[in-house]
């Protein structure tokens, strides 16, 4: 029982569902949930650092995590995503 207990502690949890989250990227590609798997990562390793904590912390470090990853990631795409464009042979007519 108590293997159990070490296998469903919180930061095993986060852990899988940031490592589920990374690899439905490759299902769904469109690197949105990407940035919500490092969000669960980071509160797995502050899971790890911080024990006992409690989930409303969690959830608000996982919240707070995620919408960082993903503004810092839309940041750098617009900043220096335009500039790979014209090295990519697509169509811009092409339905996505």
């Amino acid at each position: 029982m108590a293997a159990l207990k070490e296998f469903f502690s919180p930061e095993i949890i986060w852990f899988i569902l940031g490592l589920a989250m990374l690899l439905s990227e490759f299902i769904m590609p469109r690197l949105i949930i990407a940035f919500f798997g490092f969000g669960a990562w980071v509160v797995a390793i502050l899971c790890m650092i911080i024990p006992g904590i409690s989930l409303v912390p969690q959830l608000c470090i996982f919240i707070i995590s995620s919408v960082v990853n993903f503004s810092t990631g839309l940041y750098y795409y617009w900043r220096y995503g335009n500039r790979f464009q014209k090295y990519l042979k697509v169509s811009k007519n092409r339905p996505m």
